[in-house]
């Protein structure tokens, strides 16, 4: 018997809602939003989005850090999602139209992200 271990990916994710519990496929996930207490959660098949009983705060600690941004203190982002950066106005533009803002210090991190040999003229 083999007694390698076999790494496991896992793809999606639980999240409870009011009325029960969601699965996600983290691939499905184009944004969450907070709503005090709760996060909207914004996805790629479902045209209305849903509430989870958790805040922000314990979505980024439970999802992929290689896919998902904290881009405001309101907003966690698929970076797979993302159409356009609006510089000027600090916002982002998602697949599904939605804006989305984006902090000060983070609109530096995304452009870094987005090109390897950006340097911010000072």
């Amino acid at each position: 018997m083999n007694n390698q271990s076999k790494s496991v990916k896992i793809s999606s994710v639980i999240l409870k809602t009011s009325t029960g519990f969601e699965y996600y496929n983290y691939d499905d996930i184009i944004r969450f939003e907070a709503d005090r207490n709760y996060t909207i959660v914004h996805t790629s098949v479902n045209t209305r989005p849903s509430r989870a009983m958790c805040n922000l705060a314990e979505i980024q600690r439970c999802f992929p850090y290689e896919r998902y941004y904290r881009c405001h203190k309101s907003h966690i982002i698929n970076l797979n999602y993302v159409r356009k950066l609006y510089t000027v106005d600090h916002k982002l533009l998602m697949e599904d139209n939605s804006q989305v803002p984006v902090s000060d210090i983070c609109l530096k991190e995304i452009k870094k992200m987005s090109n390897p040999g950006y340097k911010a003229f000072t």
